[in-house]
């Protein structure tokens, strides 16, 4: 399951619960087999690989050929524009939101569950590609990977207090995170006819994914989301 497919350059994808588990979360052995696994069908080297620390907040770091196979830590979300780089960061209810900028060949890999959509980090993805690249809102395309749908997401009153904001995505007390992204995205300057969504609930679809919320797991388990440039 991919983004930007029309483009032969760069490639996205996202694994599923059938690739079994990939969180590293105490030095899972069989996890890293997992990843290994999976990236060896889109023929992308482990070694390759990029990974966020994390931290539910909302930095972004700049990575290069160099940061290849390590983990960025302290970090939600990962820029590159090195062929062979390949960002990843791990979601099991969050959003993994990805970046591609087609005229510079430039990509980008977010995770942002409610902390890290409440301090905007999508849109503060659009402002550092426009800053450190030059480039134009209008020109980014972001592609929305699976997540919890506001059905399956009832918060508390610290959270609703946060969103109050943005009343079209709270129903009571039930949260909207793409919605919240979505407006945050075209607030950036990013056209709505450049925002595509994969429209699958990780609660609801639990043949295809694990979900925190519904599983509540002893160990963590979760989905990975990659995407780098040929």
């Amino acid at each position: 399951m991919s983004f930007f497919t029309e483009y032969k350059q760069v490639l996205s994808a996202y694994s599923s619960k059938s690739d079994a588990n990939m969180s590293l979360i105490l030095e899972n052995i069989e996890a890293l087999e997992n990843r290994k696994n999976f990236l060896q069908t889109h023929q992308v080297s482990l070694e390759n690989l990029v990974s966020t620390g994390l931290v539910h907040g909302d930095t972004i770091a700049l990575v290069s050929a160099r940061d290849r196979g390590k983990l960025i830590s302290q970090t939600d979300a990962l820029i590159t524009q090195d062929k062979n780089v390949f960002l990843s960061v791990t979601f099991a209810d969050c959003l993994p939101i990805f970046y591609f900028v087609p005229q510079y060949n430039i990509v980008g890999l977010a995770h942002a569950g409610w902390r890290g959509v409440a301090k905007n980090l999508a849109a503060k993805m659009i402002q550092t590609l426009s800053q450190e690249f030059q480039v134009k809102a209008s020109d980014i395309l972001v592609g929305i990977g699976p997540h919890i749908c506001p059905k399956h997401y009832q918060v508390g009153a610290e959270v609703t207090r946060v969103f109050v904001r943005y009343p079209e995505a709270l129903d009571s007390d039930y949260l909207d995170l793409e919605k919240v992204v979505k407006i945050q995205l075209s607030d950036a300057g990013v056209l709505a006819t450049n925002i595509s969504s994969s429209n699958l609930c990780t609660f609801e679809r639990d043949d295809l994914f694990f979900s925190y919320r519904r599983d509540r797991p002893k160990d963590l388990q979760t989905m990975l989301a990659i995407i780098g440039l040929r």
